[in-house]
């Protein structure tokens, strides 16, 4: 701010010294223009040219000798001292001087034969301009000092505000990532210190230490997604992708906690065009999350109608609220405990979701599950609108056959 005012201040001096220039240069301009004209006049090389006279009478003109004894003056200056020296100066260039109740006056001296025409204009006119910009200046800076300082406080602000927010997200990763990995790390340790000589307990230990590099793992792979950003490269988005394919395959590579079934029955044919890794991701952490949550039942279900593929994941557990819901797809989000758990990710699973389905020109919303917990629906455009018809030919798979695709337990 104490800036900003410098700045103004030192502004306002210079215009108004240039300000005032530019009036002495005008009345400058005016003088030397007459002086011209009396000098022809008195040489008798030209007339008095029209509307000089009316100048003459309201110009302030004085005639001395080389002592300064006034032999002639107009009425305004005629009890006025001599308006300028015409001994030790040079006479044909204009100067300012102060005389009397006139108060400052530019003048030019003209010869006439043994005596001299001083010509004259009363600076009364620039003065007043000069003060009454002053004036402005002096108020007009401070509001206008504070104008600039709301203004580049607002601006700066607004500027400078993703910088902070994204400095505020990298410290809550770090935070968040920190205090993540430090429990499976210290259980990691604990097993591994453990010198136990039971074969059955080290197959116990073996296990759980898997599980352990399996959620480190799975937190990894949510990590460096996030890092690559929300939005994949277009240029990835183009392969023709049967999601139904995929969904099978994550059915088949995500693990379900004991006492849980999967139930991939109601999946048919869908194709749609995207990344398939990055698909198979999206499916990949909406499967894990049901699993989490559920008491007892997955069930995905997968259909293609009217130029979209719809892809639901519901389970049996406790559900989200109706509030809540846009919050689940928030990073690093923890919802109530009822859907907390001690195997919790990083937070980042449904978040990749969405930006997933949002990069396949797709959407995903939270409704309430047929089983009573929370469904999350993927719907994406199909192969066929995307390619105006051009792979109608392309298959029409009837649903997966209940027998012939089991629950998975």
């Amino acid at each position: 701010m104490a800036t900003v005012v410098g700045v103004l201040t030192i502004g306002s001096f210079a215009l108004v010294q240039v300000f005032e220039r530019q009036q002495l240069q005008q009345i400058d301009r005016r003088l030397t223009g007459a002086s011209q004209t009396i000098e022809a006049a008195i040489a008798g090389a030209a007339s008095m040219p029209a509307g000089a006279a009316g100048t003459a009478g309201q110009a302030l003109v004085q005639v001395v000798d080389d002592d300064g004894t006034i032999l002639f003056a107009t009425e305004r200056v005629r009890d006025a001292p001599a308006m300028r020296p015409v001994t030790g100066t040079d006479p044909s260039q204009p100067m300012t001087s102060a005389v009397g109740d006139l108060g400052s006056v530019r003048v030019v001296a003209i010869p006439l034969t043994e005596n001299w025409v001083l010509y004259g204009e009363s600076l009364q006119g620039v003065d007043e301009a000069v003060s009454g910009l002053t004036t402005v200046l002096v108020f007009g800076v401070p509001v206008l000092a504070l104008v600039l300082g709301v203004l580049v406080w607002f601006f700066v602000g607004r500027t400078l505000r993703p910088v902070r927010e994204a400095m505020d997200r990298e410290r809550r990763l770090v935070a968040d990532v920190s205090h993540e990995l430090r429990t499976p790390l210290a259980g990691a340790r604990a097993l591994l210190e453990s010198e136990s000589r039971v074969p059955a307990e080290i197959e116990l230990n073996r296990l759980e230490a898997l599980a352990v590099l399996t959620r480190l793992e799975a937190m990894t792979n949510d990590l460096l997604v996030e890092a690559r950003g929300e939005k994949p490269d277009p240029m990835r988005l183009d392969t023709l992708v049967d999601l139904d394919d995929a969904v099978l395959r994550v059915v088949d590579v995500v693990p379900a906690r004991p006492g849980i079934s999967v139930d991939p029955s109601a999946v048919s044919a869908g194709q749609v065009r995207g990344n398939e890794g990055d698909l198979e991701r999206m499916v990949i952490n909406l499967l894990t999350n049901a699993v989490r949550h559920a008491r007892s039942t997955v069930r995905i279900e997968l259909a293609e109608r009217s130029g979209s593929v719809t892809l639901t994941v519901m389970d049996d557990g406790p559900g989200i609220a109706p509030d809540q819901r846009e919050r689940a797809f928030e990073r690093f989000t923890r919802l109530d405990d009822a859907r907390s758990r001690e195997d919790a990710g990083v937070g980042l699973g449904l978040p990749i979701a969405r930006s997933v389905a949002e990069a396949h020109r797709g959407t995903i919303e939270v409704r309430d599950s047929e089983l009573g917990g929370a469904a999350f629906v993927v719907t994406l455009p199909s192969a066929v609108a995307l390619d105006g018809g051009r792979h109608a030919g392309g298959r029409n798979r009837s649903p997966v056959d209940p027998e012939a695709v089991p629950a998975r337990r």
